[in-house]
């Protein structure tokens, strides 16, 4: 039997300035109409996973520490645009889209392979990413994604950094808490 204290929730993600939340959650605001159902993500805990680590063991962190801390990377911008949905039983995924983005691709890439490499279980899908906006949520028959899509303004940001992120519950709420930060 493990310890549960002796391992931690674990995933590396670039967080979002006070103006890129500003805008996503002014999207989630204006989407909550076009719901029934849904549990909505917290202004506080809007990310971009990079990489999930899932349960890990205490132990290893240092090792995660310079795995991020090994890949060279200059800062960078991304845009967020459009939402789309992945599809659930008992209710969709919904995101907004980040634009194809080289350097973006190139960090996920060599974290994943010098984290593999580390004999960390990283998920071998297509890198896809987004940002999860919410989850089960059933929209109302009058809800038009791709009008919906279209007339939310692209957001920007500079990508001055990434973090790895612990996430627990506390008092019943999803928690993410930063635990290291590497500069680009």
């Amino acid at each position: 039997m493990t310890n549960k204290n002796s391992h931690m929730h674990l995933f590396i993600a670039i967080n979002f300035n006070e103006d890129i939340k500003n805008g996503l959650c002014h999207v989630i605001e204006k989407f909550k109409t076009y719901t029934s159902k849904g549990t909505f993500t917290y202004r506080e805990n809007l990310h971009l996973t990079l990489v999930f680590l899932g349960e890990v063991n205490v132990s290893k962190i240092d090792r995660i520490k310079a795995a991020m801390d090994r890949i060279p990377s200059l800062p960078f911008t991304i845009t967020m645009r459009g939402i789309s949905h992945f599809s659930r039983f008992g209710g969709d995924i919904y995101w907004v889209g980040i634009d194809k983005n080289k350097d973006l691709i190139d960090i996920y890439k060599r974290l994943s392979d010098e984290l593999t490499s580390m004999g960390f279980a990283i998920d071998k899908r297509e890198f896809k990413p987004h940002l999860t906006l919410g989850r089960r949520i059933i929209a109302k028959d009058t809800f038009d994604e791709n009008q919906f899509s279209d007339s939310i303004t692209p957001l920007q940001m500079t990508v001055e950094n990434i973090a790895l992120m612990k996430s627990e519950r506390m008092r019943g709420k999803l928690t993410y808490t930063k635990i290291y930060q590497k500069i680009l």
